[in-house]
């Protein structure tokens, strides 16, 4: 008897870990060591989840990577806007954003190199 309720005890305390918000460093040492695909897709699912500012710093990486992606430029813009309210701050993202979308956006795929057409709407 005690073997199962050490078990669950052990299951129980992993399960509220895994659901555990992370850390700014937890988040940063994502953007560290995962790949470009597994930024984007935790970048996408922070922006939808409302982790902005954990987003910001995957925007942040992404934009390291590739400085011209419409795709990148639009993350950024528009976590800056939704975090900051400064539609100064994102207008240069947002105009790169604009030059390349599509309305067949793939938000969770890393070879998606164009915005959303939402862009045209944040964009004023």
């Amino acid at each position: 008897m005690f073997s199962k309720k050490y078990l669950l005890a052990i299951l129980l305390a992993q399960t509220f870990t895994a659901l555990a918000q992370p850390t700014e460093q937890d988040v940063r040492n994502f953007a560290l060591t995962k790949s470009e695909q597994e930024i984007v897709t935790e970048n996408s699912r922070m922006m939808q989840d409302g982790f902005l500012f954990y987003a910001d710093i995957l925007a942040d990486k992404l934009i390291s990577l590739n400085s011209l992606s419409a795709n990148y430029n639009y993350r950024k813009g528009f976590v800056l806007q939704k975090l900051t309210g400064d539609f100064e701050k994102s207008l240069p993202y947002m105009q790169l954003a604009i030059k390349n979308t599509d309305s067949n956006y793939d938000a969770y795929s890393s070879k998606e190199k164009s915005a959303p057409t939402d862009a045209f709407f944040h964009l004023g």
